[in-house]
């Protein structure tokens, strides 16, 4: 079995980036994973984009090959999709996120995990500014059919393991591994990502 992260990139209507990846555990060729990923994922930013600013634009879809070894890259296959968002301006703050939070069969911590989108249109918001029930059950029905696509020849995984720092100076290293993800819930509170404003040039009052 083979490691794989599937990756959506983009950019953000203020000019910094977003990347928001997800793991896939399968036995095919990097080729034939790719293909199946990067079709789920345009199907459901499809469904998402109507929720993004005009601003957002999902650039590549990627899926990488990765060396259960030592984690890092083997091989990777790009493509370039360019789907920009069509819901009604204005946007929310760019730090803000759509939050998909998965679930597995282990119980503890490291069974659950968190996938960040990027912040939708404040029309999509209710009056408290919580993603709204009507926008959220879509992209929870979206999310939930890229997975059962995707875990119809491989597997949508928490994973686990890589580099977990030195000890007397040498690199540690966990192997891989993964739990398969079960079910999938969107977070009407929006999330925040700091660092997607990193790259913004700030502005100020006198």
């Amino acid at each position: 079995m083979t490691f794989f992260r599937g990756s959506f990139q983009g950019s953000l209507p203020l000019g910094d980036n977003f990347v928001s990846n997800l793991h896939i555990l399968g036995s095919g060729t990097l080729a034939s994973v790719h293909a199946t990923f990067s079709g789920a994922a345009t199907t459901f930013w499809t469904a998402l984009k109507v929720y993004l600013p005009a601003g957002t634009v999902l650039d590549n879809i990627v899926t990488t090959e990765l060396n259960p070894a030592n984690g890092k890259n083997v091989s990777a296959l790009v493509n370039a999709v360019g789907i920009i968002g069509t819901g009604v301006a204005p946007a929310s703050p760019q730090q803000s996120c759509i939050l998909v939070s998965l679930r597995t069969n282990n119980a503890s911590k490291s069974g659950r995990g968190r996938q960040y989108f990027p912040a939708p249109v404040t029309v999509a918001l209710d009056p408290t500014g919580s993603f709204n029930a009507t926008a959220a059950a879509a992209v929870d029905t979206a999310y939930t059919a890229m997975m059962t696509t995707i875990n119809g020849s491989a597997q949508l995984i928490i994973q686990h393991g890589g580099f977990t720092g030195k000890v007397n100076g040498v690199n540690q290293y966990v192997p891989l591994s993964g739990d398969p993800v079960t079910a999938a819930q969107v977070y009407r509170i929006l999330a925040t990502q700091r660092r997607r404003v990193n790259k913004v040039v700030r502005t100020h009052t006198a």
